[in-house]
Parts: C-alpha cells; structure tokens; sequence
C-alpha cells in the first residue's frame, strides 16, 4: 500500500491487476487488525481511486468519506484533440503564441523522455514550485528551505524519478509538470504542476498542456493527461473531464471476521 497526501493524488494497495479478490480481502483485514493491534482506533485514507477495489472492503467498517474532484484530459490524437477545443480556447493559445512572437521570445517544450534534462533546469522548476507553495499556503522560510532540500517531491524531481515536462520561454523555466507514466491506462498522472508568476502574461500553463498533448499523441502511447486533483478553470478549458477520488476515515477499525 503507498501513497502520502504531500506527494501523489491516489493512495491504494499495489497489486497485480488479475488477483483474487479475497486474497486482496485478506491483506486489507490483514492491515486492518495490526492498526488495530498498535493502538489505532480510526485510519485517514485519502484519494482512494473511485475504481479501486479497496471500496468494496470499506463496505464492512464504519467509515465517513467526502468526494474529491480531480480533472483529467482523455485525446486520441492531436487534430482532433486540438479541433475539440472550443473557439475561445484556442483563440486563447493563439494570443499566447503571438505575444511572444510580438516580444520577440522563443518558447520551448522540453523534457526528459529522451535525455535528461540539464541540472539548472531543475533547480529553476524546484525554485518555481518552492515560491508557489510560498505564496499558496503562506510556509514559513524554515519550511521553505525543507522543502527545497529534503521534499520527497523536489528530490524525485531533482533525480529525474519521473517524467518531467518543461516550457521554457527565452530558456527560462515558465512552467512545467512532473508526474509518472500508468501504462495500465496510458496516462500520464501530474499530481506536481507549476506555473512562473513572470510569465502569467503567456498563459504558460496552457501552452505547456497543449504542447505535451501533441507531443504524447505523436510519440508515445498516452491518451490521457491526468492532471489530478482540482478542477481549476484552465484544466476545464483544455478539454478536462471530472472525475473522483475519495478520502475516507474508519472510525472503527473492526471488520467483519474472514
């Protein structure tokens, strides 16, 4: 079982996609009394996937729950993705290609599924992400310089431990994503996605979405970009569909007997 509510936005067992379903029983009653066994008396269980098994388990406990909304971007391929779009979008994205074209800017997309991507490109996404937490829920500088060295997130990011989308305006960092690739689902997952404030006025988050799409729908097998949690307007605009993840609390761990 893995998943935190720091890094990732689905927490469940990992299992191979043909078992049983009581022997996935087992382990969760398994887990269950040995909570129990410790002292726990009730378990927080967030971003339970609206599809996973797990649900059908909590079924036996006494659990509340609240329904979380996430946004992902299903395409086949570009075109079509591209003519799907509505008329103000893509009027949108032509804007934010023509004010950088006006202000003489080059932008670019790049990542790492190829090569890796050049160290101070890192550092520039890890600052950008750093001042968005800042500015976002306020974090002490104590926690800021956490963040920034030890966070399980910027430390994978800095390792390359995932795929990592960068748009890039004048070779400075604008915007980018980090996430991992579900072959399962041919999606690519983003629970990590930030945007320069210096750059807002290109609409970086939008054309770094629209670029990734065509470049998966030309050179990779993903048809899905789950940007996870939230459904902020943009991610709507880009052709964003709803779906749910639940957290729960079990307020007695006691299952029924197996």
């Amino acid at each position: 079982m893995a998943g935190t509510d720091e890094f990732f936005d689905y927490t469940d067992w990992f299992y191979p996609k043909k078992i049983e379903k009581e022997k996935l029983k087992v382990a969760f009653y398994t887990l269950m009394n040995y909570l129990k066994r410790h002292g726990a008396v009730y378990m927080k269980w967030n971003y339970v996937p609206e599809e996973s098994l797990s649900r059908e388990f909590l079924k036996d406990f006494t659990t509340t729950f609240e329904q979380v909304d996430n946004t992902e971007i299903p395409f086949s391929n570009y075109s079509d993705y591209f003519l799907s779009l509505s008329k103000s979008t893509k009027q949108n994205l032509r804007t934010a290609e023509n004010r950088l074209k006006r202000d003489n800017k080059k932008y670019e997309l790049l990542s790492n599924l190829e090569t890796n991507l050049s160290a101070d490109i890192l550092q520039k996404c890890i600052d950008i992400y750093c001042k968005r937490q800042r500015e976002k829920y306020r974090k002490s500088i104590f926690n800021q310089a956490m963040i920034k060295t030890f966070n399980y997130s910027t430390e994978m990011l800095r390792k390359q431990k995932g795929l990592i989308m960068v748009l890039t305006i004048n070779d400075d960092v604008a915007s980018f994503m980090f996430g991992y690739i579900n072959s399962r689902r041919k999606s690519y997952e983003v629970p990590k996605l930030a945007i320069s404030e210096k750059y807002a006025f290109y609409s970086p988050g939008m054309l770094l979405v629209n670029k990734s799409i065509q470049l998966f729908a030309d050179k990779t097998d993903i048809r899905i970009l789950d940007l996870c949690r939230g459904t902020e307007q943009y991610k709507i605009k880009m052709g964003g569909e709803i779906y749910h993840t639940y957290n729960y609390k079990i307020d007695q761990l006691a299952g029924k007997t197996i």
